[in-house]
C-alpha cells in the first residue's frame, strides 16, 4: 500500500497516542498527548516525530504504509 503525501494524511491525537502506547512508546505517547493538536496532518506528525527522535518512516510502516 502506498501512503498519500504527508499533507494529505490526517491523524487524530487520541488514535496516535493509543498507537504509540501499543507499539511500546508509552513516554512518547504521554508527550504526544500533551503536545499534539486534536487533529493534525502528516507534515505535523513527521515534524513532531523528528523533534522527539522517532522515525516517521517506522510509524508509517506500522500503520500499514510503505516507507
Amino acid at each position: 500500500m502506498v501512503m498519500p503525501p504527508l499533507d494529505d494524511m490526517h491523524f487524530r491525537r487520541e488514535n496516535f497516542v493509543r498507537d504509540l502506547a501499543n507499539w511500546g512508546y508509552p513516554k512518547l505517547a504521554d508527550q504526544a498527548a500533551r503536545e499534539l493538536p486534536e487533529s493534525f496532518d502528516g507534515v505535523q506528525a513527521a515534524a513532531w516525530c523528528r523533534k522527539v527522535g522517532l522515525s516517521f518512516t517506522e510509524i508509517k510502516s506500522r500503520m500499514g504504509g510503505s516507507p
